[in-house]
């Protein structure tokens, strides 16, 4: 049975795009999976460093920038054959997701939105910005849950800057965590 993972952001710039894309990473080590653009942009090829479209992109990983019609049954079928499909959701959680991940920032307006956001979230993931004022525990205490911290990395950032998809896989040790 294939499992729907989305992955979304309580607000725009926290990062929804990159933990998507690393949790997808993470997940195809574990089994065929597909990793779903479903914004209107694609992002998630950019920072894979691949051109968008359908199409196999690291071992067990498909990426597809075609944002899915749930409505539509034969759409749903494109994730047969997959163990896993993570969607990058923006800041829609699809109804057809088994579950949610809720990607925040350690600032406040991030996890204002975070609180207020009409969607529960089954994980929280914390992406810590080194200058922000809010250390996990104020993060912590504001959202009433133990997330799953990640400390912004300025390697990640080059990487993902450079189009070096390849070597994102280092990064996506602490979404395992999730699994």
């Amino acid at each position: 049975m294939t499992k729907i993972t989305a992955v979304y952001g309580a607000k725009g710039g926290v990062g929804t795009t990159v933990v998507a894309s690393l949790l997808g990473l993470a997940l195809a080590e574990q089994g065929p999976t597909l990793l779903v653009d479903n914004t209107t942009t694609t992002d998630v090829a950019t920072v894979l460093g691949v051109r968008a479209g359908d199409q196999m992109v690291d071992g067990g990983l498909h990426i597809s920038t075609r944002p899915v019609d749930a409505y539509d049954p034969d759409e749903m079928r494109r994730f047969a054959g997959f163990e896993h499909v993570v969607v990058d959701a923006g800041r829609e959680v699809p109804g057809w997701a088994d579950e949610a991940v809720c990607v925040v920032r350690n600032d406040y307006l991030s996890l204002r939105a975070a609180v207020c956001s009409r969607w529960p979230a089954d994980h929280v993931v914390v992406v810590m910005m080194p200058h922000m004022t809010l250390d996990v525990d104020n993060v912590r205490g504001a959202l009433g849950c133990q997330p799953l911290v990640m400390s912004w990395d300025s390697r990640l950032a080059r990487t993902v800057d450079a189009g070096l998809g390849s070597r994102l896989h280092p990064f996506s040790r602490p979404l395992k965590a999730l699994l």
